[in-house]
């Protein structure tokens, strides 16, 4: 009866052991994918923002030069707030 009751307990032991690492290894699996999200969406808005400051520097060019079209920096000047709307989207959503 002694020894029953001790390989019960001992079984229940190694099953507690076992069900808290797997529970730690889930753990550990979903935070490295939620860096892996958070590390891609700030990889693109990296991107995002080194566009847009390509296109600031192209605008400031044109308002430099003599012959400035009006029609082509409104549409850049489009293009800039657009991205900079889809920016601040993902950024309220990272915060939130």
């Amino acid at each position: 009866m002694n020894s029953s009751l001790s390989m019960i307990v001992g079984i229940a032991s190694l099953l507690g052991t076992l069900i808290v690492i797997e529970r730690f290894r889930i753990e550990k699996r979903t935070t490295a994918m939620n860096d892996g999200k958070r590390e891609q969406a700030n990889t693109q808005l990296r991107e995002d923002i080194t566009d847009l400051k390509k296109r600031v520097s192209i605008l400031e060019d044109k308002f430099n030069a003599s012959n400035i079209d009006l029609a082509e920096i409104k549409r850049d000047m489009k293009y800039v707030l657009e991205g900079l709307g889809k920016i601040e989207k993902k950024l309220d959503r990272e915060c939130a």
